[in-house]
């Protein structure tokens, strides 16, 4: 890590100096860029293909063979285009969080038919110009991503425009430099991910300990000596013999309507509200942001105090964000639109419907039906 002889200005501010071989190059330059708008959703008159997805990306520095990618269709114009090839780069154009926004992975193997999905964008950089893993790289560095996440335009929800993402600058080493920097990048992430990998092995054991607690818990209760009783759902299995099954919308009121609590409200009362990264996957909710009612009473999720909110979109439900409001610090708010509010009646406590969402056997359930 011995500094270079010569440096030069690179013309943009937030990089200052750079060596003097360096090059500042845009995106588009350097790179072929398209963003993604294949869905989900499967069409008879289409070609069936695999769909590298969001959390694909967002969860995986590499994609490779051994992801369980989603069955889906796709037109022969979009396969021409979004097909994934080995050493494209995928980012992430939009989430629910503006973090979450330029999250790069790597294609390392040779995959058939998988096609980059929307809320993606397929980078190919010329190798003429960049060297794949090197952009790759420099896509996970704070100052690149610092220039798409002031780009992101939203409110509940972040998003690119391609134009945004093709002027992104990158500086630009000479060829055999770029090869060098990759190398050497690998080697020192290669040693820290493995420290990682150990930790995590830690971690998850701890976590699925404690999903087997809550899950047993809100299934079977806690007196290990109760008499069980066929739930008659499969999923569920046996439950104590004095319990018995409700569907969610028994228990609760769905989207509960705002028109009470607003209707003698000064419209300059201010009130909290919850974007999606104010509420944690330990269900935890942060009320620093309070905005005037007037601004949020129309366009936004209404809730109130021991309601619980529960995220309906991908990856923030597989995260299992959610909470139960009996913190809310003010006696309603307002928050993101990609939230469930349910209002549990006189028949179900709040917080164990939290406990209920929080449940493996829940989440897994509605993952497989998203």
């Amino acid at each position: 890590m011995q500094p270079y002889p010569k440096y030069k200005d690179s013309g943009v501010a937030w990089l200052g100096e750079i060596p003097d071989s360096w090059i500042v190059r845009r995106l588009r330059i350097i790179s072929l860029v398209r963003s993604s708008g294949v869905d989900k959703k499967t069409n008879s008159n289409e070609v069936a293909v695999l769909l590298c997805n969001y959390v694909d990306v967002y969860k995986n520095d590499y994609i490779t063979s051994s992801i369980d990618f989603m069955k889906a269709t796709a037109t022969k114009e979009e396969i021409q285009k979004l097909e994934l090839e080995k050493d494209d780069i995928i980012i992430t154009k939009d989430s629910a969080n503006w973090q979450d926004i330029a999250v790069p992975a790597f294609v390392i193997d040779k995959l058939t038919k998988t096609v980059c999905a929307y809320h993606l964008t397929l980078i190919r950089p010329f190798s003429n110009k960049v060297k794949n893993k090197f952009l790759y790289r420099a896509f996970s560095s704070a100052p690149i991503a610092n220039q798409l996440y002031v780009c992101a335009k939203g409110v509940t929800r972040f998003g690119l425009t391609l134009g945004d993402i093709k002027n992104t600058v990158f500086p630009i080493p000479l060829i055999k430099e770029q090869n060098q920097i990759a190398s050497y990048l690998d080697l020192q992430t290669d040693k820290i991910t493995k420290f990682i990998k150990a930790k995590q092995q830690l971690i998850k054991l701890l976590q699925e300990q404690k999903q087997v607690i809550i899950n047993e818990a809100v299934t079977k209760g806690i007196n290990p000596n109760v008499k069980l009783k066929d739930s008659d759902v499969d999923w569920l299995g046996e439950i104590p013999e004095h319990w018995e099954n409700m569907k969610i919308k028994q228990v609760v009121i769905f989207n509960p309507s705002k028109s009470e609590s607003i209707k003698n409200t000064d419209l300059n009362t201010n009130v909290t509200f919850l974007p999606m990264e104010k509420i944690s996957t330990n269900w935890k909710i942060t009320c620093d942001i309070k905005l005037p009612l007037s601004e949020v009473y129309q366009g936004f999720t209404y809730f109130q105090r021991n309601d619980v909110v529960l995220a309906k979109i991908t990856p923030c439900f597989e995260n299992g964000k959610g909470a139960f409001l009996n913190n809310l610090d003010s006696k309603f708010g307002f928050g993101t639109t990609e939230l469930y509010v349910l209002r549990p009646l006189k028949n179900i406590m709040g917080e164990y419907l939290s406990f209920i969402f929080r449940s493996y056997k829940f989440l897994n359930l509605g993952t497989k039906h998203m």
